[in-house]
């Protein structure tokens, strides 16, 4: 197993945890996380969150719930350690069969 980084999100000074052989936030994220309108008490999915840069940003920035799904069972490990770790509760996993039609922002 690699050894895991911990970095900060600017703007918002969450703690993020990444694994440098896997995928890792970059400005992309950060310039993605706030290009979206974010309605009164929004749900946002995330789909393919990775270690949940941009879900994080949109609990910060005031969405009322966030879902971030993704199949890598090692990104998964990393964005619920991320999430305990800023004491945020945000959903993550990979889930089947469920529905999405009552999101604002997918």
């Amino acid at each position: 197993m690699s050894v895991i980084r911990e970095d900060y999100l600017p703007g918002c000074g969450y703690k993020i945890y990444q694994d440098p052989t896997e995928f890792t936030f970059t400005t992309d994220s950060v310039f993605l996380a706030h290009f979206p309108h974010l309605a009164n008490k929004a749900r946002v999915l995330e789909l393919g969150c990775g270690t949940g840069a941009v879900s994080f940003y949109l609990a910060a920035r005031g969405a009322a719930e966030v879902t971030g799904l993704d199949v890598n069972p090692r990104m998964v490990e990393l964005f619920n350690r991320s999430a305990e770790a800023n004491g945020i509760c945000v959903g993550m996993g990979y889930q089947r069969n469920k529905k999405f039609l009552s999101y604002r922002i997918v």
